[in-house]
């Protein structure tokens, strides 16, 4: 949660974008925005699919889950994978952005 100026909000990719504009991790343009929005909203569908079989307690479903993620996982790693090898090591336009952070803390740590 975030407070600020006495108002209150709960959801974290607003407040991490809020704050990405604080603090120069924000595109500078419309069009930029949209590129680290969609890297962090591919970020966010990795994390969902890992998420969905670790904590499925069915043994039956859990497997399917893995299954499907371990499918689909590679393929969009390797999506950003390329994308950071063509932006000299970060996610848009070779620089630090929220999405570089959203990246190490939602799936490295």
């Amino acid at each position: 949660m975030l407070v600020a100026d006495r108002r209150k909000v709960a959801q974290s990719t607003a407040i991490c974008r809020y704050l990405a504009k604080q603090y120069d991790l924000a595109g500078k343009t419309d069009w930029a925005n949209l590129h680290i929005d969609a890297t962090v909203d591919t970020i966010h569908d990795i994390r969902h699919k890992i998420a969905a079989f670790h904590y499925e307690e069915d043994e039956k479903v859990k497997a399917a889950k893995r299954k499907a993620a371990e499918e689909t996982l590679p393929f969009i790693l390797e999506r950003l994978d390329q994308q950071v090898k063509e932006n000299d090591g970060y996610f848009y336009d070779g620089t630090l952005s929220w999405a570089d952070l959203t990246f190490v803390a939602l799936l490295v740590i």
